[in-house]
């Protein structure tokens, strides 16, 4: 399972000095691999620049992710996963993070479930 933090990127992104996926997917991708949590991160397989009517657009391509907790979720009664898969999700998710502050000096904000 990827990390849900970094989410596949659909579509475009403008390129702009605000906008720094680019640097944080390259590092990822790079840093540490003996890390127990680099295969809990979304990788970055490509990147490429597309010129349109709007601009410059930079297209990122990641790995396809799997489903989000809520939908895996949705799939059993009460809407509540196994103790035992929110435990591994838990520890995937942990080690993602671990990875990225320790290895990447990223500090991830905003996980939320979806």
């Amino acid at each position: 399972m990827a990390f849900p933090g970094l989410n596949q990127h659909q579509g475009l992104a403008s390129e702009t000095d605000v906008l720094h996926e680019l640097d944080y997917l390259l590092r990822v991708r790079d840093q540490d691999p003996s890390h127990p949590g680099h295969a809990h991160v979304v990788k970055l397989f490509d990147h490429f620049y597309f010129e349109g009517p709007n601009g410059k657009h930079l297209c990122l391509v990641t790995e396809l992710l799997g489903e989000s907790v809520t939908s895996l979720a949705s799939k059993y009664r009460a809407l509540r996963l196994p103790s035992r898969f929110s435990k591994q999700i838990m520890r995937q998710v942990l080690l993602g993070l671990d990875y990225l502050h320790h290895s990447c000096n990223i500090i991830h904000t905003g996980t939320r479930l979806s």
